[in-house]
């Protein structure tokens, strides 16, 4: 095969040589290199019309052929050695450096060409370090370690959460992968609720924009951050109550005329004007929250009585000379003596 490649070679120093080297590749055999290092061939051996007395040698050991002309100058010689490798290789610190750069998803190596570090991204998909967290895929995209999250899962705070779970601090607001992955996404309006104010008659149910509101329950009111029952009234005024119906949030007053409590024997109890009002009966009085009869003194003034005409809720005075004892008569309210001193 050297043989070949040296008459290649050769051609191009004349016909005559050309010649030469046809001949000697078909009639020499190929030598045994252990046998024989040099192989001499004389050119004489192969005269024609123009040759010359040359030899040929070929070192096998060193992949050198040498063509020595009759003066016995070498006339040209061809190395049949491949060529060297004029590129740098990577040195060991060089190497080093590039094995430091590879991760789970790219390999460092050195190129012999410019000694310098390159890297070659992993395909995707193919597994990386694990995240340690159930609800994320660990895989190489692009040359990097990713972890994205699974269908039908969120990673709120580093912390995995399964579609439907609600906010451990927010009940309206939940995991809900079309929304986002990351982030509690606002529970749907209606949905149930705690609405923490305590009540028993409010129902927790979300806005749908992520809070709770309290519902009062029907035939129930709250007012003044009080539960009353439908029909129940004020306990300061008797002439209001709880009508669900109408309002669930403040009192509803009764219409004039509408009964409440007698505070006596005497009076009858109707609202009047959003609060109760009593009405004494015709012939008496009430005074001081007291009844009295037609003509019944004042206990504390002989000269003041009850006289439903003049009025039902205070005292009236007694004409002037009137009798208000033995030999007492009333004077401008006061019952004296004929001598003008108290009685």
């Amino acid at each position: 095969m050297r043989e070949r490649f040296v008459i290649l070679l050769m051609c191009a120093v004349g016909s005559s040589a050309c010649n030469l080297f046809e001949r000697l590749d078909q009639q020499k055999p190929e030598p045994d290199v252990a046998d024989a290092a040099v192989m001499d061939v004389t050119r004489s051996d192969f005269a024609s019309d123009d040759a010359t007395s040359a030899d040929v040698s070929i070192d096998q050991r060193s992949d050198l052929v040498t063509l020595t002309d009759a003066n016995g100058s070498d006339a040209d010689v061809a190395d049949l050695r491949p060529p060297e490798d004029s590129s740098t290789p990577c040195d060991s610190d060089a190497t080093a450096a590039c094995d430091a750069l590879t991760t789970d998803c790219q390999v460092g190596m050195c190129d012999d060409a410019t000694n310098e570090c390159v890297t070659m991204d992993l395909d995707d998909g193919v597994d990386c370090t694990l995240d340690g967290l159930g609800c994320t895929f660990d895989t190489c995209e692009g040359g990097i370690c990713s972890h994205p999250v699974r269908n039908g899962k969120c990673l709120i705070d580093g912390e995995c959460h399964d579609e439907g779970d609600r906010n451990p601090s927010n009940d309206c607001e939940t995991c809900d992968p079309t929304v986002a992955t990351n982030a509690w996404a606002p529970a749907s309006a209606g949905r149930s609720c705690s609405d923490m104010d305590g009540e028993t008659c409010t129902d927790g149910v979300c806005d749908g924009a992520g809070s709770c509101q309290a519902t009062i329950q029907p035939g129930s009111c709250l007012i003044g951050s009080t539960c009353r029952a439908d029909g129940e009234i004020s306990p300061a005024n008797e002439c209001r109550y709880c009508d669900a119906a109408a309002a669930q949030t403040q009192w509803t007053y009764y219409p004039d005329g509408t009964p409440c409590t007698d505070e006596a024997t005497c009076t009858t109890g109707t609202c009047q004007q959003q609060s109760c009002t009593q009405e004494v009966e015709p012939l008496s009085c009430y005074i001081q929250r007291t009844c009295y009869l037609f003509a019944d003194p004042n206990p504390a003034d002989a000269c003041q009585v009850c006289s439903p005409p003049d009025s039902q809720q205070d005292w009236t005075d007694r004409a002037e000379g009137a009798a208000c004892g033995t030999g007492c008569t009333c004077e401008s309210g006061a019952c004296l003596r004929n001598n003008g001193t108290p009685c």
